[in-house]
């Protein structure tokens, strides 16, 4: 960006596609198309919002007057003693700033053994009352599970071969959104976990088509030839 600024020839390369698309909009555009390029910009951008707003934004509750800013989603496989799902996380912070003096911010990982069910509390990290001293241990780490019902390792063939077989699944467990303080986290509530479940469905509804038109990719790839 600097250099196409700054007037050099300059030639930038991304494999991914949608990289690709955001670096031409960033770095070529605007000297392309100069200041007439942000009015349109802007103007599409409103026109794109509202029509995202009229068919989606009801699968989106609002935390009291608050849009949500971000859904924070585990992978789960069945654990391999009990058969509960589990999640692999490598890493419960929410918040994690660099600066020491801000507050760090982590999912609790809460476990009920005989239901077969967790959810997540959320905790500050610190010495103060009701606070947790150190974030809790992560359940993935390269390739390998923690099950949270046993606290057994989790072969990472086991997780490949679930994932192999469609019984990897996401599970959403915090929610962010964001203030005038800054970011604030809490679990998911029901009306989150029923707007996922009709997002689910309205995709489920819309994906024939989108497969029928090639609008979403469905070639084979096989990794073992990508450089």
């Amino acid at each position: 960006m600097e250099s196409a600024r700054l007037g050099f020839h300059t030639i930038a390369d991304e494999y991914n596609p949608v990289a690709c698309s955001v670096l031409e909009a960033t770095v070529q555009y605007p000297i392309q198309f100069d200041l007439s390029f942000v009015n349109k910009t802007k103007k599409w951008g409103a026109e794109l919002r509202k029509r995202f707003n009229k068919h989606l934004q009801h699968l989106y509750p609002k935390k009291g007057i608050i849009e949500p800013h971000c859904y924070i989603f585990a992978r789960m496989v069945p654990c391999p003693d009990t058969q509960f799902d589990t999640p692999l996380v490598p890493d419960w912070h929410l918040l994690k700033p660099k600066e020491t003096t801000k507050i760090k911010i982590v999912a609790e990982p809460l476990v009920d053994k005989v239901r077969g069910t967790w959810s997540v509390r959320i905790r500050e990290l610190g010495r103060g009352a009701g606070k947790m001293s150190e974030a809790p241990k992560p359940t993935y780490n390269k390739g390998k599970g923690i099950s949270l019902f046993t606290g057994r390792q989790i072969p990472a063939d086991y997780i490949k071969a679930k994932a192999q077989a469609g019984e990897m699944r996401n599970t959403l467990y915090a929610v962010a959104v964001k203030t005038s303080d800054g970011l604030e986290f809490q679990p998911p509530e029901t009306d989150d976990l029923l707007a996922l479940q009709e997002a689910e469905k309205e995709l489920e509804k819309r994906q024939p088509a989108w497969l029928k038109n090639n609008i979403l990719p469905t070639e084979c790839v096989n990794l073992k030839n990508l450089c």
